[in-house]
């Protein structure tokens, strides 16, 4: 092999065209996740949990048994974006083992938005919607306890392969549902933050050029 061809194969897309350019509609992050601190941890605070965006509408349905609680945010039960300042709320003093996860991972700063918990209880479905309308890479899903069953679907893409324990970049702008068809709760994380410097394109090469 020469050099050029050599140097070809090494090459790896820079993190700003994975980010907003690649079109995908998800991308593994393979993430070292401590999934039952954490269920531990989001078990003691679910009483404080509350309905999300309860006031949607998807021909003339709710959503039923999504339920949310913010670790960053404006406040714990402030789960749907707003221009409020943002910080740690006293969910994380109850969650160092989350906290300590999320400061692995992510930078935290003054760009961060919400960080939540996000439960979907037994029988549960999120209907079809899109979160936004600029494509790209924002946020980040952490699958906690994704039980059998249990569906995320892009209606244009197919099922994201969520397991306990695994965690994607996804584009929603998208359109997607997500469906709980078993008796346990789900239970995802999703981080409205920058992933910190190299994961994005470690993770990249190690899905498409390993």
């Amino acid at each position: 092999m020469n050099k050029l061809t050599h140097s070809l194969l090494k090459s790896v897309p820079k993190e700003d065209w994975i980010m907003q350019s690649s079109r995908l509609p998800w991308l593994q992050l393979h993430l070292t996740i401590p999934v039952e601190k954490i269920l531990h941890e989001a078990n003691a605070v679910y009483p404080l949990s509350v309905s999300h965006r309860s006031n949607d509408e998807f021909l003339n349905h709710h959503h039923q048994g999504w339920k949310s609680l913010a670790i960053f945010g404006e406040s714990p039960t402030t789960t749907e974006q707003t221009n409020g300042t943002m910080s740690w709320t006293s969910v994380a003093d109850q969650c160092p083992y989350t906290v300590e996860f999320i400061n692995e991972y992510w930078q935290i700063d003054h760009t961060t938005g919400r960080i939540r918990f996000m439960w979907l209880e037994p029988g549960g479905y999120i209907l079809p919607h899109q979160d936004r309308t600029e494509p790209g890479f924002f946020e980040t899903n952490v699958a906690i306890s994704h039980p059998d069953n249990c569906v995320f679907r892009f209606l244009n893409y197919g099922n994201v392969p969520f397991s306990s324990g695994n965690a994607f970049l996804v584009d929603i702008s998208n359109k997607h549902l997500v469906v709980n068809d078993s008796d346990q709760t789900r239970l995802h994380m999703i981080v409205h933050s920058k992933l910190k410097s190299g994961i994005v394109q470690q993770n990249y090469e190690q899905n498409f050029y390993s």
